[in-house]
């Protein structure tokens, strides 16, 4: 995924994307894998990049997702292959899903401030409204 992300100058969303297609079609080349359990890895696989935006919005959707426990399942285990700021990760949303409303606004307070997007309007060229006085 990250030679894919470098020399593609791809986002880390279609980075994943090209990769599980590359992984799922060597295993479709081997194997007949029906598209309904491909569909249910992707969907899986993709959690992984939705457990890494922790936000308001992100965590909601992650936990409503019908896959959130399997794809929770796929990050306890990386968590116990990769180390690191995989266990963290996994820590988090362990307690997260475990815990009622007030200690989930605990948790999401606890998270370092994410910047904000900034959206800059584009400004029109041209000039639409110059208007002719004889």
């Amino acid at each position: 995924m990250e030679v894919l992300k470098n020399e593609g100058g791809l986002n880390n969303h279609d980075a994943y994307a090209l990769a599980s297609n590359d992984v799922l079609e060597l295993l479709c080349n081997s194997l007949a894998v029906p598209r309904r359990h491909t569909t249910v890895i992707r969907d899986i696989w993709s959690l992984q990049l939705q457990f890494l935006k922790r936000t308001q919005k992100s965590v909601q959707r992650a936990m409503e997702h019908t896959k959130f426990r399997a794809g929770f399942d796929l990050l306890a285990m990386r968590a116990e292959i990769e180390g690191g700021e995989t266990v963290d990760l996994a820590t988090w949303w362990h307690e997260y899903q475990f815990s009622n409303d007030t200690q989930r606004q605990n948790l999401m307070n606890a998270l370092p401030n994410q910047p904000k997007r900034k959206y800059h309007r584009r400004k029109h060229s041209g000039s639409s409204k110059k208007a002719i006085h004889e």
